[in-house]
């Protein structure tokens, strides 16, 4: 029974990057059913194509931010420890990835118009790799400005959490864990 989990387990993460950032962005693009012709191209200029751009590009990350920053100011929350506004700001902008959902709601929301459907897909496409780069190179700005940074602690309460991405994975069953119980068969 141990060595099925271990083995599948295993099967897992092998399979986890090729699955999560080849096949299933893959499978939702081929579903969304992109038409490219110039006609779509030029509709980038219109206003549902500038709206689309800035809710994903500007309104996403503007609500998270604040969101966030009302919840500190409030001391309903705090930021973790080692983490700082500016990362923050970057995830936020990423936010603005998730073309997926964006393009089921225009399948419903312009039902029967395939005009403003295409175009409309084009725009979130494109606002959702621009999000992707922006937020990118904004988080790897921020790692390069934060490494000449001394640590300083952004919460008052101890953060109990193993920081698994540098190798603490004390109390934990992530990656290591796992890499370690198929080493041992």
């Amino acid at each position: 029974m141990v060595s099925y989990y271990l083995s599948v387990a295993w099967l897992e993460h092998i399979l986890h990057w090729p699955v999560a950032f080849v096949v299933i962005p893959l499978f939702a693009f081929c579903n969304t059913s992109i038409h490219f012709d110039p006609a779509t191209l030029g509709q980038l200029t219109d206003p549902l194509a500038m709206g689309i751009m800035a809710g994903l590009l500007l309104g996403k990350p503007i609500g998270i931010v604040l969101l966030c920053y009302g919840a500190v100011q409030l001391g309903w929350a705090a930021l973790p420890a080692g983490v700082h506004w500016r990362q923050l700001i970057g995830v936020s902008i990423l936010a603005g990835i998730g073309f997926t959902m964006s393009i089921f709601i225009t399948l419903l929301a312009f039902a029967g118009q395939p005009a403003l459907q295409d175009g409309a897909k084009v725009t979130i496409l494109l606002a959702s790799l621009a999000a992707g780069l922006l937020g990118y190179f904004l988080l790897r700005q921020s790692a390069d400005v934060l490494e000449n940074e001394p640590a300083r602690a952004t919460s008052t309460t101890r953060n109990t959490r193993p920081d698994v991405l540098n190798g603490d994975d004390t109390g934990v069953a992530g990656v290591a864990d796992i890499d370690e119980r198929v080493a041992r068969l």
